[in-house]
């Protein structure tokens, strides 16, 4: 599939008081360790504590608040429709909360699995992740490092196709991206970083 834009984005899109209350929201709730995707047919990978402990640090919660999804929706429906992807959806996953402190950070991944969801709620059986979005919490002063980066090879590794994703270092701005880009958030160096994290998903690709 070729894509002539990667990624959207809106800058400084949510205000500052809303970005507020999801932290608040996210801060009160009890923090996990973020986990990785572990397909269960491979033999040759790493155990999965191992291989979370190599690919993510940062630590999670999941939301369902309808008053953010009305909030999101809108700016997701209209990068898909702006940049022409026109991807096909019918729900969004509960919203991923996270926290990275000093030192955390999550290497390269895909949002997406190789297969459809299996065994899960109705809304999402037999459903791939399409597309994603990240919204930055928190103001530019709150933290060092912790940039969000794409990889258009879908390598993961470093290459000159490495982009770092600048236009979301203001609160309240909102990336949205397919779900099959490779991506990171590099270490934070300092301070404390807050994101929001949405799925869209839809029947596989035809």
């Amino acid at each position: 599939m070729t894509l002539d834009d990667h990624y959207y984005y809106f800058t400084a899109q949510i205000s500052e008081k809303v970005c507020n209350d999801i932290i608040k929201l996210g801060v009160n709730n009890d923090l996990m360790k973020g986990t990785v995707y572990l397909d269960k047919d491979k033999t040759d990978q790493p155990q999965k504590t191992e291989l979370e402990e190599k690919m993510r640090t940062s630590k999670v919660c999941f939301l369902s608040d309808e008053w953010i999804y009305d909030i999101i929706h809108p700016l997701i429906a209209e990068a898909n429709k702006r940049t022409t992807w026109n991807f096909e959806y019918t729900h969004t996953e509960p919203m991923q909360f996270t926290q990275y402190g000093l030192n955390e950070f999550y290497d390269w991944h895909q949002d997406s699995t190789p297969f459809p969801f299996k065994d899960v709620h109705p809304n999402f059986e037999g459903k791939i992740r399409k597309l994603s979005s990240i919204i930055n919490l928190s103001k530019p002063s709150d933290y060092e490092g912790g940039d969000l980066e794409f990889d258009f090879r879908n390598l993961t590794k470093e290459s000159s196709n490495i982009k770092v994703c600048d236009q979301i270092k203001e609160q309240g701005s909102i990336v949205v991206f397919p779900s099959f880009i490779h991506h990171r958030v590099t270490p934070i160096t300092k301070g404390t970083r807050h994101s929001l994290v949405s799925w869209t998903v839809g029947y596989p690709w035809k």
